[in-house]
């Protein structure tokens, strides 16, 4: 079905959203990256410092991700070789001569966490009103993950995390539990419920499921898998690109121990398979502004309400709480 067709919410709620994990972007590396509708470039300086502008000079309007290269810590220009600093600032120029107040790009928010790169969205142009935390990864193996396009929405792939019924009905797990009642603080929406996994031939899994969403682009899931004493890591990071398409990017972590590297690449084939189920269901199904929320659903209405305080105007979504 077009997306043209079927109802979403507003496309561009505000918050921080995935453009890159920190390997993708060494020393002196740029990347081109959408957001919104448009490019955006990302570069890391020689000392490390991650910074992101939009992607056309200002000067005579090249493709700053075409073609641009990084020196030290400016960012050049591939037409004529004008250099800018981590504020937008153009810095110099090949001619010799002052450079022209007005060559100034404009620089994004943007922040490391834990290993992911992000920028700050807002339609109406206002500074971060949040962060979300830092992620203490010593200990940990750097993310293994996967990238997908898909036609959808954050906040529709960010409430799969409390929606508690489609488990087992997608995923086929059972024993479908909440072991604590979602809760929400700001921009930061918590669940905790836990699961088992039955399948012909294989270990029965049995999990607990810390949930962290923060905003609708940054969900962190820690995993306790109790019959295997182990534990994962997961991310769900969602990043609306305009049209009514996302770049969803998933990442899994777990414990650095002898034979960690195969058991995260086993985890996150697994988990990759378990999101890919979702993805039908995401790119045809519609928004219905008044569910009728049933008992099981898990905390959807809770989130609902929560969710419209990412957007700039009322959210579409109203709703019926459940009898």
């Amino acid at each position: 079905m077009s997306t043209q067709h079927r109802a979403l919410p507003p496309s561009d709620p505000t918050g921080w959203y995935a453009l890159a994990f920190s390997r993708e972007l060494p020393p002196e590396g740029l990347l081109t990256r959408e957001i919104v509708g448009g490019d955006i470039i990302l570069y890391r300086t020689a000392g490390g410092a991650v910074r992101a502008t939009d992607p056309y000079c200002p000067h005579m309007g090249a493709h700053l991700g075409k073609g641009g290269r990084v020196a030290g810590d400016t960012l050049i220009c591939p037409f004529h070789a004008f250099s800018f600093d981590g504020h937008g600032r153009c810095v110099a120029t090949p001619y010799g001569h002052k450079a022209p107040k007005r060559a100034r790009l404009r620089t994004w928010h943007v922040d490391e966490v834990g290993g992911v790169v992000m920028v700050w969205y807002d339609r109406a142009g206002g500074p971060p009103q949040w962060a979300v935390p830092s992620l203490d990864m010593r200990g940990w193996r750097p993310w293994a993950w996967r990238t997908f396009t898909l036609a959808s929405h954050p906040q529709e792939t960010s409430e799969n995390s409390v929606d508690i019924g489609h488990f087992s009905v997608v995923h086929g797990y059972e024993d479908v539990a909440e072991l604590e009642r979602a809760t929400v603080d700001g921009p930061l929406l918590q669940a905790r419920y836990a699961m088992t996994r039955r399948r012909p031939l294989l270990p029965t899994l049995e999990s607990e499921f810390q949930v962290s969403v923060w905003g609708l682009g940054y969900s962190l899931v820690e995993v306790t898998v109790r019959s295997a004493g182990l534990a994962l890591r997961n991310l769900v990071l969602s990043t609306p690109t305009g049209d009514g398409q996302i770049t969803l990017r998933i990442a899994l972590s777990v414990p650095t121990f002898p034979g960690s590297a195969l058991v995260q690449q086993a985890a996150l084939a697994a988990f990759a398979a378990d999101v890919r189920q979702d993805f039908a269901i995401w790119e045809n199904k519609t928004s219905i502004a008044r569910p009728a929320l049933a008992r099981g659903d898990g905390p959807v209405g809770l989130f609902r309400q929560w969710a419209r305080q990412f957007y700039p105007q009322p959210a579409l979504h109203s709703v019926e709480r459940a009898s």
